[in-house]
């Protein structure tokens, strides 16, 4: 919106940056391991009142939203395309390389996000979202070894998860390069 002198209107330009404060807000909490920051917290991180979150998201589903879909757009530049031509090994040693990265600069939205997968219909579709995503992109990776196998296609999207990415990572306590062996040799077992 503009004024009639072709300037930008100083109330929407801040709503806007205050809007944009809150979602920066909830994601570097919740990037910085604070999996279910508080309404307080986010404000205080964010530099505003308790009461702006509310006027600008009016439910927390509304704020989830808008944290996911600035979350998908960080994200987005993380992912690489997957590699569909090439030796299968090439394509493996590409494919962990780039799921993993994407993997390790995601895990606190993915964690935080877990919490609430269960009772959250917003976060639940998201999940189901993504996870169509990542699996086409295993069927592409994959094509030639899968072909029509559900199951294997199944379980390389398994494999290649955020679920098992955390196990190995936090529940079994192996450094990212160990854990990328791990995938790669998951995926290479289930490739031949």
């Amino acid at each position: 919106m503009t004024t009639l002198a072709g300037k930008p209107d100083g109330r929407r330009l801040r709503a806007e940056r205050t809007r944009a404060a809150i979602v920066d807000a909830l994601l570097a909490l919740v990037d910085g391991g604070n999996l279910q920051p508080t309404a307080q917290e986010v404000a205080d991180r964010a530099g505003v009142a308790l009461r702006s979150i509310a006027q600008h998201f009016p439910t927390r589903d509304e704020l989830l939203l808008a944290g996911a879909a600035k979350h998908a757009e960080r994200a987005a530049d993380l992912h690489a395309p997957v590699m569909t031509t090439g030796t299968r090994g090439l394509r493996i040693s590409a494919f962990v390389k780039g799921r993993t990265n994407y993997l390790e600069a995601t895990s606190g939205v993915r964690r935080a996000a877990m919490l609430h997968r269960g009772n959250d219909r917003v976060v639940r579709g998201a999940f189901d979202a993504l996870s169509k995503i990542r699996r086409d992109e295993v069927a592409a990776a994959f094509a030639a070894e899968i072909g029509d196998d559900g199951e294997k296609l199944e379980a390389l999207h398994v494999a290649s998860s955020g679920a098992v990415w955390d196990a190995l990572r936090r529940d079994l306590g192996l450094g990212r390069k160990a854990a990328e062996r791990q995938v790669t040799l998951i995926l290479d077992a289930l490739t031949k």
